[in-house]
């Protein structure tokens, strides 16, 4: 997150703007006026917040994807959540000890961050955050310790074998669950606190030179590192859910710029096959997701590889939800998945493009599109990435210049 439009918001607000409404396929206005503004009145958020609670209108579609697996009910969403099961704290004891008093000077900053009071007296909340804390220190330099830094790929880390983690879909159940957006602690939190932890572990001379916090987080979510970005101490990271929409844009230099134009209507893959449009499947595996190419004269479509799993509605829809709350006007995540469900409007949609190699997912074909469908229900849309604006046009303008636009509609007549 580079420079200042990736810097952390004083304040986030989304503007009234468009819903996508996902039973009509088109942009809406006058059906969603109450979602509109329940939205735009809610997400209102103090200075210095970057921790949010899902909107209501947006979790009721699947409250299981914002939810971790393993929730305690006592706190609530407030903390890096894990069941007992997955939950190997080292506190007492453990690889990973501090002094609370660390923490006490930051929790007036680590309340801040979050945009529903945390309902824990001083003491409560200082003891949670280290147990949390712990947990993802020593979770994370274990996997620091199994994953070779020159390897890259989007399932390996849960199938090599981490000391003390010998599920690996418990592996993955603990990688997912920290990357919720409402299970977020602040980094500023884990960084201050791994930096005294490692201060402690230099005094120890079997042990290892350990990185820098950010290098380790890095390291983590390699897999989901797709441009092969490097930390940079520059860039202001908030936490893993806004490391996570780090790596999946463009570098800056080349985001697309935005604009007031939004998608009202684009025709389905199905549609546009028959037209005679081509699809391609980008040539390098789960490189530049966002980025999509459309060639009016090869007539084709380049999209690059996407895996449809049961993670990927867990990942997208608190990604959509973070920036609906704190990137409303760069909202690049969000766009993709407007523009994904326009051209997946069926389970034939989805078919041809698995078929393709574009989609890669062992999902029933009408429940996969069905589930791509509702991630945008009560998305708000102030500004779209042009690029795609462009794309949708020149795909509108293809099919309804194809002959068989103008069959059908000689047939209509």
């Amino acid at each position: 997150m580079e420079g200042s439009s990736e810097e952390m918001r004083d304040e986030a607000k989304v503007s009234p703007g468009e819903v996508h409404d996902t039973c009509t396929d088109q942009v809406v206005n006058t059906k969603t006026k109450e979602i509109i503004f329940k939205l735009s009145e809610t997400l209102l958020f103090p200075r210095g917040c970057c921790i949010y609670k899902c909107h209501e209108v947006l979790r009721k579609w699947n409250e299981k994807a914002y939810t971790p697996q393993g929730k305690p009910a006592e706190y609530g969403n407030h903390h890096t959540e894990i069941s007992p099961e997955l939950h190997k704290t080292t506190r007492p004891g453990g690889l990973v000890e501090f002094d609370n008093r660390h923490i006490q000077r930051m929790e007036g900053n680590i309340r801040k961050s979050y945009s529903e009071p945390i309902p824990l007296g001083n003491d409560e909340c200082v003891e949670m955050i280290a147990v949390d804390a712990s947990f993802i220190i020593e979770f994370s330099l274990r996997c620091y310790s199994f994953w070779p830094p020159d390897e890259v790929g989007a399932v390996h880390i849960i199938e090599i074998h981490i000391e003390g983690y010998h599920d690996d879909d418990v592996i993955r159940a603990i990688m997912s669950d920290l990357l919720l957006l409402e299970n977020q602690l602040p980094f500023f939190v884990i960084d201050a606190l791994y930096t005294f932890a490692v201060a402690h572990f230099r005094t120890q001379s079997d042990l290892p030179t350990f990185p820098p916090c950010i290098e380790l987080s890095f390291r983590l979510f390699r897999p989901y590192n797709l441009h092969d970005m490097l930390p940079n101490p520059n860039s202001k990271k908030l936490h893993f859910t806004d490391l996570h929409r780090y790596f999946l844009l463009l570098p800056l230099e080349k985001r697309p710029k935005r604009g007031k134009n939004l998608i009202v209507k684009m025709y389905s893959a199905t549609e546009l096959a028959m037209a005679g449009l081509k699809f391609k499947a980008s040539s390098k595996y789960n490189h530049a997701l966002l980025e999509l190419k459309y060639s009016i004269h090869s007539r084709q479509l380049e999209i690059p590889r996407f895996p449809l799993d049961y993670y990927t509605e867990i990942y997208c829809r608190n990604l959509m939800a973070y920036e609906q709350c704190h990137y409303a006007d760069e909202a690049y995540i969000t766009d993709y998945f407007v523009l994904l469900h326009f051209l997946i409007k069926t389970g034939k949609a989805l078919e041809l493009l698995t078929r393709l190699g574009i989609i890669e997912t062992k999902f029933d074909h009408e429940a996969g599109a069905l589930m791509i469908n509702k991630l945008c229900t009560n998305m708000v849309c102030s500004s779209m990435n042009t690029d795609y604006y462009e794309i949708s046009k020149g795909l509108n303008k293809f099919y309804e210049m194809s002959p068989v636009q103008r069959w059908n509609a000689a047939l209509k007549r």
